[in-house]
């Protein structure tokens, strides 16, 4: 599963900080967009192996206690098949 983000304003790192769950457990913990992706209007993939899915995916997003009154932003989700000895359980 890959998960996509941009930060669509001129804001600087630390302004936009928040964690991401899915399926209920912590995947990200003070994801900023801006600073991993070098700055704003830039894309950031964040790649997660052995996400296990009977019926419904969910991710969760919370904003970081360092920026609680900015909303989180999630661009995109892509779904990719696994087959179960591929799973390594890490993310990148």
């Amino acid at each position: 599963m890959r998960l996509i983000f941009a930060e669509p304003e001129q804001i600087a790192p630390g302004q936009r900080v928040f964690h991401v769950a899915v399926q209920g457990r912590t995947a990200i913990k003070d994801l900023d967009i801006v600073r991993e992706a070098g700055g704003p209007l830039r894309s950031l993939v964040k790649e997660f192996h052995g996400v296990d899915v009977a019926d419904t995916l969910t991710v969760r997003l919370t904003p970081s206690a360092q920026s609680p009154n900015r909303t989180t932003i999630l661009c995109g989700i892509e779904v990719i098949a696994e087959e179960k000895n591929d799973r390594a359980g890490a993310s990148r």
